[in-house]
């Protein structure tokens, strides 16, 4: 009876002991049963096939690959629960890059890929290249080489796209713009600038170089928008405000002319020039009202002052004194 007794309770322990490991097995497993599933598609939203998605563990190291089928999706199983750098990538587009905090059962992630170069196929080490010779030479104020790096650089980042793609865009056209202004090509000028204010309406170089271009062709009225734009964009910028006076002077807007003088000498009161011009244009009004001819004297006397070695300071003394006896007489 004993050695009976002895022999069951062993069979009992045998089985205690495999359903113990059986038991201990099973959270095992379950660690391993979160899923990676997704789709890549480029910027359109057609399929990528053959993407390759990467599926790294920082803290074991180790990396699993899956592929994406025809119709761009892919799936992988037995992942333990734990944080992953995905990484998914196609010839010919940006890779990209995020962490996944996987769980049991399904984890999604979906990635949408932007051409890795221009369709004129430049990679991005020319690109980057034509980029740093364009900026060196615009530095230099080369504008020969700028435009030589600027013109091909915008054809090779056509297509491209996201925010790094978007700044090098807008950089390249302001420079290239500059460029054909400073060479006197200044249809082209215009057509740059032209370029640039469709991508952003609020670009101040765009509306700037526009119409100081406009006005090196003496077309004042298409000047004037943007000369006004520009000074709106930058209302504490006494080069915007003395700019958009001029244009407006040009064009007759005398009060709006002296508005914009009398902001950029209050932006900045060591301005002579701003002086010189803000005194004739209070000069201009003066027909009408000679109050005018004493604000027009205190302008040309504080130029006078603060450009005692002037060309011209003969000829501003000489009004000075002329403006003097009108209003004496």
């Amino acid at each position: 009876m004993f050695e009976r007794r002895s022999s069951l309770s062993a069979l009992q322990l045998g089985v205690a002991a495999l359903l113990l490991s059986l038991a201990f097995a099973t959270p095992a497993y379950a660690q391993r049963d979160g899923v990676i599933s997704g789709r890549v598609t480029d910027v359109d939203g057609s399929p990528l096939a053959g993407a390759m998605v990467s599926v790294y563990s920082p803290d074991r190291g180790d990396t699993r690959s899956l592929t994406a089928d025809e119709g761009g999706n892919f799936m992988g199983r037995g992942f333990r629960t734990d944080v992953y750098v995905i990484t998914i990538s196609a010839d010919g587009y940006q890779p990209v890059q995020q962490e996944l905090k996987v769980d049991f059962g399904q984890n999604t992630v979906d990635a949408s890929l932007v051409a890795a170069v221009a369709p004129s196929n430049v990679s991005y080490d020319d690109i980057n290249a034509l980029y740093q010779a364009g900026f060196d030479a615009y530095e230099r104020q080369d504008w020969a080489a700028t435009a030589e790096a600027m013109a091909p650089l915008l054809e090779a980042v056509d297509g491209l796209e996201g925010e790094e793609a978007d700044v090098m865009r807008a950089s390249a056209m302001e420079a290239l713009g500059r460029a054909q202004f400073e060479t006197g090509e200044l249809d082209a000028a215009i057509a740059t600038y032209e370029g640039l204010l469709e991508d952003d309406p609020d670009s101040l170089a765009g509306h700037h170089w526009k119409a100081q271009a406009h006005a090196r062709q003496q077309d004042f009225p298409s000047a004037l928008p943007h000369a006004r734009r520009a000074a709106e964009l930058a209302p504490n910028d006494m080069a915007m405000q003395y700019n958009a006076a001029v244009i407006l002077l040009q064009t007759d807007d005398v009060e709006g002319g002296i508005a914009a003088l009398e902001r950029a000498v209050e932006i900045n009161p060591e301005f002579p020039l701003g002086r010189k011009q803000l005194g004739y244009a209070y000069l201009r009004l003066g027909a009408q009202d000679q109050s005018y001819y004493a604000k027009a004297i205190e302008q040309l006397r504080a130029y006078i002052e603060q450009s005692p070695d002037a060309d011209d300071r003969a000829e501003v003394e000489g009004m000075i004194g002329a403006l003097e006896a009108q209003i004496q007489g």
